[in-house]
Order: C-alpha cells, then sequence, then structure tokens
C-alpha cells in the first residue's frame, strides 16, 4: 500500500480524522471494497496493540458457532486482521437460521466443548444464563488483564446493555441488582417501514404511518398490484418471529405479555386493547400478508421485497438496507419510512433489546486448559467500512471501541434462538433490537 493510503487509515485509527473524512478520502485515492476494509483493519490493529496486550493468548485456537447473516460476513471478512493482532487461531462453523438455534441448544444443553463462542439474541440468553450454559462476561469486561482498558463498556447504550443482563429471578428489571452479563451487544435495530417505490407509484398509495393505515395500505397493494402481496412480516413459530414487527407494535399500544401480581408473573395478553390488536393483525396477515406465512423467518421476508413479490416489510430496518442492494431485482427501488403502529402513543416503545451478541458458553474442557476465547477482530462491525449500515450500539461511536472488538479473552459471540421456556424478567416491551448475534 502507498504512503497516502496508509497515511489516511493510520490517522482515521488515531482519531485525527472523522469517518466521513476517510471515506472521502479512500473513495478520492480510488480505495474500495476488500483492499480498504484491509487497510482498515490493520491501521486499527496497530492503534489497539499500542496499549493493551493482545499477544496474551498468542498460539491459542477459539472455535466460534455463527448463524449465516451479513454482520457475519463483516466480521469474517476481519478474521485476518484480528489473528495478526493476537496471534491467535480462530475457525467456525456456519448454519442457516432455520437450523442454527437447534445447533446452539444442542450444544449448550448438552455441555459439548466443541464451540468456545457463539451468537445469540438478547431474549436467549434469559434461558441460557439462569441454566448455567455460559457464563458471566463481567469477570472479562472488569479484568483489566483481560480486556483493554480503554474499552468504554458505559457507553455502550444503555439498553442494549441491561437487555442483555438479568439476574435469573422472575420478575427482576433487566440490567438491575445482581444482573450478570450473559452477552456482549453487537449491534441493533429499529423495526420500521422498507417499501417498494416503483409499487407504491404503481398503486398510488404513501407509505403508512400507523396499523391503520398499513392494513388500507397492503390491501390496496395485494388487490391492484398485480402479482405482489401487500405486507411481509415474520411467521415462523420461533422467537425470532415474534419480538420484530408484531411485539413492536404490539409495545407501541402500551401492551405487556406478562405483569406482576401478588409476586408472581401473570399473563396480561387478554385485556381489549390487546384482542383489538390482534384482530387486525391477523386481518392483514390473512388478507394481505404472504400465502405461506407461518414458514417466514427473515429471510424470506427480506428475499420477497428484494425480488418484488411484496410491497413493503414491516420489520428491521437493516434488512431493508441489505435487500436494496447486491444482485436484488429491486435494488435500488426500495425507500424507508418511520411507523408508529399507535397513532396516539406519546413516546417511543421502550428498549429491550434482542439482536446480536456474543455470548460464551460454559467452562469447556479447552477452558480448563487455559485456551481464551477471543472476540471479534479488532475492526468491529460497527466501525468496519464493510459494515457502515449497522447501527452503532454506543453513545459516542468510536472506532476500534465496540464491544465486539475489545475483549482479548475468552467471550461469547452472537447468535438467536427460538422460544423460551425459563423464569421471565420483569415485563418489557422491544421496539428496538440488539445484536448479540442474530436476527
Amino acid at each position: 500500500m502507498f504512503d497516502r493510503e496508509k497515511n489516511l487509515f493510520d490517522s482515521y485509527a488515531a482519531k485525527r480524522i472523522s469517518r466521513r473524512d476517510l471515506l472521502d478520502g479512500a473513495a478520492k485515492l480510488g480505495i474500495a471494497g476488500i483492499a480498504a476494509n484491509a487497510a482498515f483493519a490493520s491501521s486499527v490493529s496497530k492503534a489497539m496493540a499500542a496499549d493493551f496486550n493482545w499477544k496474551a493468548q498468542s498460539g491459542k485456537s477459539v472455535k466460534l458457532l455463527l448463524n449465516k447473516h451479513p454482520y457475519v460476513d463483516a466480521m469474517i471478512g476481519d478474521i485476518e486482521a484480528f489473528k495478526s493482532l493476537t496471534g491467535m487461531n480462530v475457525t467456525y462453523d456456519i448454519f442457516p437460521e432455520d437450523v442454527y438455534f437447534d445447533k446452539v441448544t444442542a450444544a449448550l444443553s448438552s455441555k459439548s466443548d466443541q464451540y468456545d463462542a457463539f451468537m445469540t439474541g438478547a431474549y436467549m440468553t434469559w434461558t441460557y444464563g439462569p441454566a448455567g450454559w455460559i457464563e458471566d462476561l463481567n469477570t472479562y469486561i472488569k479484568d483489566p488483564a483481560k480486556t483493554n482498558p480503554a474499552f468504554a463498556w458505559d457507553d455502550v447504550l444503555p439498553g442494549l446493555r441491561a437487555s442483555t443482563a438479568w439476574d435469573g429471578v422472575a420478575g427482576s428489571e433487566l440490567g438491575s441488582g445482581k444482573a450478570k452479563q450473559w452477552c456482549i451487544p453487537w449491534g441493533y435495530e429499529l423495526n420500521n417501514i422498507t417499501y417498494n417505490r416503483n409499487i407504491f407509484d404503481k398503486v398510488g398509495v404513501k407509505p403508512p404511518k400507523n396499523l391503520d393505515e398499513m392494513l388500507e395500505v397492503a390491501a390496496k397493494i395485494t388487490k391492484d398490484a398485480g402479482g405482489p402481496y401487500g405486507v411481509g412480516v415474520r411467521g415462523s413459530r420461533s422467537w425470532a418471529s415474534i419480538h420484530p414487527g408484531f411485539l413492536s407494535a404490539y409495545s407501541n399500544f402500551g401492551q405487556k405479555d406478562f405483569v406482576m401480581e401478588g409476586g408472581k408473573l401473570k399473563a396480561a395478553m387478554n385485556t381489549k386493547a390487546s384482542k383489538d390488536f390482534h384482530d387486525k393483525w391477523v386481518k392483514m396477515i390473512q388478507t394481505s400478508g404472504p400465502k405461506n406465512w407461518s414458514t417466514y423467518t427473515w429471510y424470506q421476508v427480506g428475499t420477497d421485497v428484494g425480488a418484488g413479490a411484496s410491497g413493503m416489510i414491516f420489520d428491521a430496518d437493516i434488512l431493508g438496507y441489505f435487500m436494496n442492494g447486491g444482485d436484488n431485482k429491486e435494488k435500488g427501488h426500495l425507500g424507508y419510512a418511520p411507523f408508529a403502529a399507535n397513532p396516539a402513543a406519546k413516546a417511543p416503545t421502550r428498549t429491550s433489546g434482542s439482536g446480536r451478541s456474543r455470548c460464551r458458553p460454559f467452562p469447556s474442557r479447552r477452558t480448563r486448559r487455559g485456551c481464551s476465547c477471543s472476540g471479534p477482530p479488532p475492526s468491529s462491525t460497527t466501525c468496519s467500512v464493510r459494515a457502515r449500515w449497522t447501527s452503532s450500539i454506543r453513545s459516542a461511536p468510536r472506532c476500534g471501541r465496540t464491544a465486539s472488538s475489545a475483549i482479548a479473552s475468552r467471550n461469547p459471540i452472537p447468535a438467536t434462538s427460538s422460544s423460551t421456556t425459563s423464569p421471565r424478567p420483569a415485563p418489557r416491551s422491544t421496539s428496538r433490537r440488539s445484536r448479540c448475534s442474530s436476527t
């Protein structure tokens, strides 16, 4: 690499220029894609190595269990930089979401030592943690020999830190009291509307702003668009289907799944407002959703809007970004719109976070032998040129300082799973999904 290019990325790693300046400078110098990511990772690695012993676990190996996801693509692109920084070897297995969760559950419940770290959603750690399947990461975060003291853990958005921490007591507030930190947030998403501008123009409608409007617009698209159905939402029987559009909308109406009464959790989905919401949601799917809705994960929801098979989706904002590029038929034709299911809502829905985080499994034979499981590569998904659509997990984003790049010791990696039967934490509504690891 020429001196000009090297100096550009070194300046960014040293925080002498902004990310915008970095991107502008890289474009002017004709650096893009793999070359830009490699230069970025190299510079950040050198900057990080200056004030911390990243070679403490040199020669050790770590094996990761990963869900097939664009976040993972970005992380894998930086693995060589991570190996260079730490002297560790990293291997991994990647599985599609429809089988991934079974792999995680099987590995954890059997106490297998095949994997050192994995991807998960925040809500799944509420099962894994109290069961003793994963470790409390506070023991790593708070140890300056294992985590770079410059790692600003308190700068990670409070809702994301809280959603991935629980003390295991039914009804206890997430992140409170003696809560254990079950995973490290990797990224998060908001749930909004991604729509096909061409289809909307053809039918003569505007993006819906609330649930009633979404029913009307979706029905008109299904009737008049000449093939595409109105709205895509997830339907497979899993937690990964409940927490995106459905629970965000449900919570926006002030509804809860459980409430505490007399020191016990009590089901609370039988209110009139809840019943009215469910009636509308079911009607929307029946009249304007995909025919095989009950099989739909985020893969199918995204694929349909990218192929022009649906007029819009109500799902993670980042899913719409992914579908607006690549080889998708509707690349460049997708638009994005904010959405509040309840037009009378006076405040944003409270955050619980349920996305990508990294979690470290229970102590294994490799752990007892002193093997260290390091987190993702030094240039995190948040700052990576390759993953510029990832929402920052931090209040004040800074390159090389995200949770996914700061731990030099053994820790978990993100994942998502299906359902949970563990005692539930205090009722919380969800409008924002944090990435411990999966979608």
